[in-house]
């Protein structure tokens, strides 16, 4: 298997292909990103300004966990384990209800917690992500409460995209393939 050794440079191809300058990635993907940029001046030097050499830009979300609790999300996983983009509004709730947290009286907070209280705080907002952080602390928090919170908070996250997707994946799409 070859795959382990093409990824770099299928994501090096992705990126130079768009000539963007900036390209939002996770912490473990910025290796990635330098290679695009030697492999982009590498070429500009021998055949002229060709490609923009890309930066990494790495958000606040340097790395999102698993809703499995067990490592990073990823579409490598189990698809109950990770958001996808495409994801519909039910089946998000379903997810995030079946999310994997603790007790929520230990005193060590689980991975599994920790990562959909970041989430929270991300997408809903440091208040509201603040307020289930401290009655996590105190012991006293209902995840049935939280859950639907950050469901909802993702969904509006992902509203714009999908429904552009939509727009796009209809007769625009038959437009563009046709010319």
């Amino acid at each position: 298997r070859v795959g382990l050794f093409d990824y770099p440079v299928l994501m090096t191809a992705d990126i130079l292909l768009y000539n963007t300058d900036g390209v939002p990635v996770g912490e473990d993907q910025t290796q990635h990103v330098e290679l695009s940029r030697d492999l982009a001046r590498r070429f500009n030097s021998k055949f002229g300004e060709i490609f923009i050499e890309p930066k990494a830009l790495v958000t606040e979300a340097k790395r999102i966990g698993s809703l499995s609790g067990m490592g990073k999300m990823s579409k490598s996983n189990a698809p109950e384990s990770y958001i996808a983009l495409t994801d519909d509004p039910a089946t998000i709730r379903t997810k995030i209800a079946s999310a994997t947290t603790d007790d929520g009286k230990a005193t060590k907070i689980s991975s599994g917690t920790k990562n959909l209280l970041f989430l929270l705080e991300l997408l809903a907002g440091k208040v509201v992500g603040e307020k289930f952080r401290k009655e996590r602390e105190a012991g006293t928090i209902k995840y049935s409460e939280m859950k639907p919170v950050l469901a909802e908070a993702i969904i509006k996250e992902l509203e714009p995209f999908q429904k552009r997707r939509a727009e796009i994946s209809g007769e625009e799409a038959k437009k563009v393939l046709k010319n």
